[in-house]
């Protein structure tokens, strides 16, 4: 009996991949050959305008919020769309059925076009030795421009050497957008390949080294590109953090200019009103940690700890950042103003969970991770966990 059903399941999950390689497939064929002018983040965006036009679903937040709803679901099962091509609804219906939605649809095939170039379309089935929890072997480096690096890195989702820009978008695509639904993350899916990172990696030299945890850099001249200043992080849904305190704190950096002391009321127009020191300051985005939970929870420790020092050897001295996890947050408040302020926040999703704007003081921030060890980390996470359950 056990043998039939091993035998069943296996032909299962060949009938799936099989499915799953037509999709992919087929959606090559449209965009590629038949339809070149066209391209997934035209159509998805086609689509979000035509469900939010017919009000077909609950609330217009995120991306996963709008194109997961139920309503969603069924309205663009019973509508295509007038004008996209004549094969892509079938497209979109195949995606409902094989990932849940379009958008999940267009993750995958993203991922099979890193696999696919790669020859590792089979290789993700064989998974890599997680790498201890200890900080010995782990390195870590800023790299200015990884699409002109020609290193070759295993990740722990894929145990096929990828180049450096592969690697980092696998592991964006695989822990922000798969994993975490952040599909907004796909109509910039280029970031990924090309530009500053600071990377760390594990390396006993006995192989290729592991990339663990990646985190892009934006400078100054990029913030055309900064998260934190798209259009979707400042509307008035955004509720300021600052006070007198914290603007202190900023000016404090040395990057902002004295007026920014006197300047009401503390919003984000006064900080970027203020700067003078553009050089030093830089956006943190798709800060990523891989592996299973208890790996991740040190990795978020140490990858945080080696950025800091990574952010100071460039000479950054404040970084802006996006965080909704709480365990990051909640070290923050531990480490006190002098290393991390919040500037704003909201529940984009309204489902109680908020998401912070804010900055990293980077000397600040540096000093306190160079005195903490991963055992007072854990025990620090803990009692804010136990805190926090107690008001629940």
């Amino acid at each position: 009996m056990d043998v039939i059903l091993s035998t069943h399941n296996q032909q299962t999950n060949q009938s799936n991949s099989q499915k799953k390689i037509f999709f992919f497939q087929t959606v090559q064929r449209v965009l590629f050959q038949e339809f070149p002018a066209l391209n997934f983040a035209d159509l998805v965006t086609l689509r979000r305008k035509n469900i939010l036009y017919y009000n077909a679903c609950p609330d217009s937040g995120d991306l996963a919020s709008i194109f997961e709803s139920s309503q969603a679901i069924q309205h663009i099962i019973s509508n295509p769309m007038i004008d996209s091509p004549t094969n892509w609804h079938s497209i979109e219906i195949f995606a409902i059925e094989l990932f849940g939605s379009i958008l999940a649809g267009w993750a995958e095939y993203e991922k099979y076009l890193i696999l696919q170039r790669n020859q590792a379309l089979y290789s993700v089935e064989f998974s890599v030795t997680s790498p201890p929890l200890d900080e010995k072997n782990y390195y870590s480096e800023y790299v200015k421009n990884i699409e002109k690096d020609t290193r070759k890195f295993i990740t722990l989702h894929c145990n096929t050497p990828l180049s450096l820009a592969d690697a980092i978008s696998l592991i964006n695509l695989d822990i922000f957008v798969i994993e975490q639904r952040w599909y907004e993350i796909l109509f910039t899916l280029h970031l990924s390949q090309q530009g500053s990172h600071v990377l760390v990696f594990y390396y006993d030299k006995n192989s290729f080294p592991i990339l663990v945890s990646t985190a892009l850099i934006q400078h100054w001249d990029k913030r055309e590109n900064w998260l934190s200043f798209d259009p979707f992080f400042k509307n008035p849904k955004w509720q300021s953090c600052l006070t007198e305190s914290s603007v202190e704190y900023l000016h404090q950096t040395g990057v902002f200019s004295k007026n920014i002391l006197s300047t009401i009321p503390y919003n984000d127009s006064i900080i970027e009103d203020n700067l003078l020191d553009t050089n030093a300051v830089c956006e943190i985005l798709r800060l990523t940690v891989s592996g299973p939970h208890r790996l991740r929870i040190f990795l978020i420790f140490l990858c945080q700890k080696h950025l800091a020092k990574q952010l100071i050897a460039i000479g950054k001295k404040l970084s802006y950042t996006i965080v909704e996890l709480s365990i990051m947050l909640d070290l923050y408040d531990f480490f006190g103003k002098e290393s991390y302020l919040n500037s704003s926040c909201c529940d984009i999703n309204n489902n109680n969970i908020k998401t912070y704007k804010g900055f990293w003081n980077n000397q600040g921030i540096n000093d306190k991770f160079k005195n903490l060890n991963y055992e007072e980390y854990k025990l620090i996470i803990k009692y804010y966990k136990a805190r926090r359950d107690s008001f629940e």
